[in-house]
């Protein structure tokens, strides 16, 4: 069994750091989305495999972009 572990591309609340840190919910970045566009061209996961993600929206993003519409399930264990 094989675990990889992926946290967020770049996220808004660090356009303007550390002015915008308490932003609530931010979004990835254009360049967060660049970097996770790039990570998914690096890494294969199974399309079979489990996917567990945070429950924040810069992570659910980040998750969609790599995944490319497989499903994955969001937990509030993850972040924990």
């Amino acid at each position: 069994m094989e675990f990889i572990f992926i946290r967020h591309g770049h996220g808004e609340h660090l356009n303007d750091y550390p002015n915008r840190l308490n932003t609530p919910h931010p979004s990835l970045t254009e360049y967060g989305k660049f970097q996770v566009t790039q990570l998914r061209n690096e890494i294969k996961i199974d399309p079979d495999g489990l996917v567990l993600v945070s429950p924040t929206k810069r992570t659910i993003e980040t998750e969609t972009i790599i995944k490319n519409g497989m499903d994955f399930i969001i937990s509030p264990s993850v972040g924990r």
